[in-house]
């Protein structure tokens, strides 16, 4: 039988640390102002460092997908829940979600 991976564990984090959202409209504007703080902050204080500017980037694009599922319904079929499971294998949906993220334009384009 395969083993699921544990996901859910606690974070380090206090509860009052992690940034509160009700929806994923509110994760998506969180991610995107964690994208444009990390790029001032590596402006700023860490070198502008290419590695942390391409993190940046990605949390940019991140925020860009959070709610890509209610609004392509299709993308939600791909993923699949618990029960059903979706229409891509486990693996396959590692490799589409990767295409997703890349697909999503940066910041300064």
């Amino acid at each position: 039988m395969k083993q699921r991976p544990n996901v859910c564990t606690a974070s380090p984090l206090s509860q009052a640390e992690v940034p509160p959202f009700r929806n994923l409209h509110e994760l998506s504007d969180i991610l995107e102002a964690l994208g444009h703080h990390l790029h001032a902050k590596n402006w700023i204080e860490i070198g502008e460092s290419g590695y942390y500017c391409q993190l940046a980037e990605t949390l940019g694009k991140l925020a860009r997908l959070t709610t890509l599922p209610l609004d392509f319904p299709a993308v939600d079929e791909e993923f699949g829940h618990i029960c059903p499971p979706g229409t891509l294998a486990h693996d396959e949906q590692t490799r589409r979600f990767l295409l997703l993220v890349e697909s999503q334009a940066n910041d300064a384009d």
